[in-house]
């Protein structure tokens, strides 16, 4: 098991701490709030990559205390995106373990919405390269792809949550890969594992690394897969990337 995923999930019953060793594996770290939003750039406190939002910063409150609310949709049809690189390379990336970790809102239905990833399927669900946490109609999930099991054709492996999400919900979700096990974990509970995947994850070469929405080199949210993607907003409060 990543040994900062027990961590998480023991934290998130205390409202989870921010208070972290300097050496604790802490590669991404970003806070949707007026103290660390400057115009549109979201500091990363992890100091590693800064990100852009795309679009209107929305607050849901004036005191930001409750998270950055996404607006999907605008009159042009481009998506709202927190951007961390349109193009990052596989080194810079979480390479055999990741746990990627958040407070998030769903609003309404929406399909095939990304939270925050690095992923690439070209247009064909059943392959992927990288890896997304996100959420498909009723459902959050967590994909991966790696080197094992001879994964380099891209096979990926999709882990659903087992419950249906309730739209206007705050969610602590983690998604969490060790190598040799896959998880996904909801409030604080286990909802599904596989052990599919192994080794290191098996990323394409310059993908986008997004924060809000499905994006890869030929699809962008509600411009790609489906015109039910990414039509109502969603909030979130924070997000956090560990190895």
């Amino acid at each position: 098991m990543n040994r900062f995923l027990s961590t998480i999930v023991f934290l998130w019953a205390s409202l989870f701490s921010y208070a972290q060793d300097e050496n604790s594996g802490l590669v991404g770290h970003w806070i949707f709030d007026s103290t660390h939003i400057s115009g549109n750039v979201v500091k990363d406190l992890a100091g590693n990559h800064d990100a852009i939002i795309e679009g209107k910063v929305n607050l849901y409150e004036p005191t930001g205390n409750i998270g950055l609310k996404l607006n999907p949709l605008e009159a042009d049809s481009k998506t709202d995106a927190i951007v961390i690189s349109n193009m990052i390379s596989p080194s810079e990336l979480p390479q055999k373990e990741i746990t990627a970790e958040t407070w998030f809102c769903v609003l309404g239905g929406t399909r095939w919405n990304g939270i925050i990833g690095c992923f690439e399927d070209k247009e064909n669900v059943d392959k992927g390269w990288g890896w997304l946490l996100g959420f498909n109609d009723d459902f959050f999930f967590f994909a991966l792809s790696s080197d094992g099991n001879n994964n380099e054709d891209g096979n990926v492996t999709y882990l659903h949550s087992n419950t249906f999400l309730t739209y206007g919900k705050w969610y602590h979700l983690v998604g969490a890969y060790d190598g040799v096990s896959q998880k996904i974990y909801v409030n604080g509970e286990l909802h599904n594992s596989s052990n599919h995947q192994s080794g290191k994850i098996n990323y394409a070469e310059g993908a986008p690394y997004v924060i809000g929405v499905y994006r890869d080199s030929n699809e962008n949210g509600c411009n790609s897969r489906s015109a039910l993607c990414s039509l109502f907003p969603d909030f979130i409060d924070h997000l956090s990337i560990w190895i």
